[in-house]
């Protein structure tokens, strides 16, 4: 293991932006795109990543750091801040709100809410996955919250795999119309790992 792991900085928000995008399996791109012309959505998120009062700010993410790059993302809070927000309500188009609406209605009380977990090929199979999910037990527990929970698209199988292993149980079926820039079947699923 040659890389360190880190709370995130502002000059992290670009990377930290790709891996989003990366980790959402096009949902990001789902609901940005040309929300803002001839701006791409890393760009737009790579904004709302210097928002202090964003749960999606860079201060919520943890990086795990190769040679000054960064190699792999843990975005994550309680998952009562997981919400439609006001400003996408105003900018996101009504339509691609209602077909992702069902991720935001089923709530885990007193949960940690990994919004993204992403590494790159480089450092696969080199355990940076699983340290990220242990930082955010860390997190949880500081934070006085129960368990990890995350959404996870059902074909992802690699997520997948790593999630069972590190304890993670499927709680919810998420059902996701397959779109253009949503390229999935199955949906997605609502994962939970309870905190011992």
């Amino acid at each position: 293991m040659s890389y360190s792991i880190r709370m995130a900085n502002p000059s992290d928000v670009s990377s930290i932006a790709d891996h989003l995008c990366r980790a959402g399996g096009g949902l990001m791109e789902f609901l940005l795109h040309n929300v803002v012309p001839d701006v791409s959505p890393e760009q737009l998120l790579a904004v709302v990543l210097t928002e202090p009062q964003s749960a999606l700010s860079y201060s919520n993410s943890i990086v795990l750091d190769e040679d000054g790059e960064v190699k792999g993302v843990m975005l994550g809070y309680p998952f009562k801040d997981f919400n439609i927000s006001e400003e996408m309500q105003m900018f996101v188009d009504q339509e691609k709100l209602d077909a992702v609406r069902s991720l935001y209605t089923k709530k885990i009380p007193r949960s940690f809410y990994i919004h993204a977990l992403s590494v790159d090929d480089s450092v696969k199979g080199r355990g940076g996955g699983k340290a990220l999910i242990d930082i955010a037990k860390e997190i949880a527990v500081d934070e006085g919250l129960d368990n990890l929970s995350l959404h996870v698209w059902r074909d992802n199988e690699p997520a997948r795999i790593l999630y069972q292993k590190t304890g993670f149980q499927e709680v919810e079926d998420i059902p996701m119309t397959r779109h253009d820039l949503l390229p999935h079947d199955g949906g997605m699923i609502l994962l939970k790992m309870d905190i011992e």
